[in-house]
């Protein structure tokens, strides 16, 4: 039954059952009223006021409780939904499955932006690993060449060149370090697995 329905059901009820009361009491009304006659009115006019609001708030109590959970909910802490109410009117039926929908639907939004992001931060990882190691690596293992190579032609200057050589292949080491932390080699060449027993192992060799 629809929630318009339900309220006017209610509102029926208290009419209907104060009408059978009237007719069927012990009571006179006069027209005009008499004083003696007042209390009873009143009394029976709180009454049925009571009543009715006390049917009308337990039909809406369902309503109620669905309100106060969509201010509760956290889209941060997912997986809590609204209960099925079965006794419920239809609005609230579907009101509780739309808020139901629209949660799935933020925490299916919320895991895929996840997922896009870390791709897209891995992405980002790997481009850099690769500038490094394809563009600055070959550039200093180049110059690394060069001044060996004019150290071993020897001249006054083979120890500033020696010492150069040593600079830039050190350099050249970090500069992999720094490549392999960002996107290790063995993660896309032999899978996940052997790439966490390679890291292992080189962290036992630098300890």
């Amino acid at each position: 039954m629809s929630l318009h329905w339900r309220i006017f059901a209610v509102n029926a009820l208290v009419f209907v059952t104060a009408a059978v009361l009237l007719a069927f009491a012990p009571v006179t009304i006069h027209a005009p009223i008499r004083l003696r006659e007042l209390p009873i009115l009143i009394g029976g006019l709180v009454v049925m006021l009571l009543a009715d609001g006390a049917l009308v708030r337990r039909t809406l109590e369902p309503l109620r409780r669905l309100a106060t959970l969509m201010t509760v909910v956290d889209p941060m802490s997912p997986g809590r939904r609204a209960p099925e109410f079965t006794n419920a009117s239809r609005e609230t039926i579907a009101l509780a499955e739309a808020f139901n929908a629209m949660l799935d639907r933020l925490e299916t939004e919320r895991r895929e932006s996840s997922r896009r992001a870390v791709a897209a931060q891995e992405a980002e990882r790997m481009r850099i690993a690769r500038e490094l190691h394809d563009e600055i690596g070959q550039t200093l293992t180049a110059v690394a060449l060069l001044a060996e190579r004019a150290a071993d032609q020897g001249g006054t200057q083979q120890r500033a060149l020696s010492e150069i050589a040593d600079t830039v292949q050190a350099s050249l080491d970090d500069l992999r370090r720094i490549s392999r932390e960002l996107r290790p080699e063995a993660l896309d060449d032999l899978g996940l697995v052997n790439a966490l027993i390679a890291l292992c192992s080189r962290i036992g060799q630098q300890s």
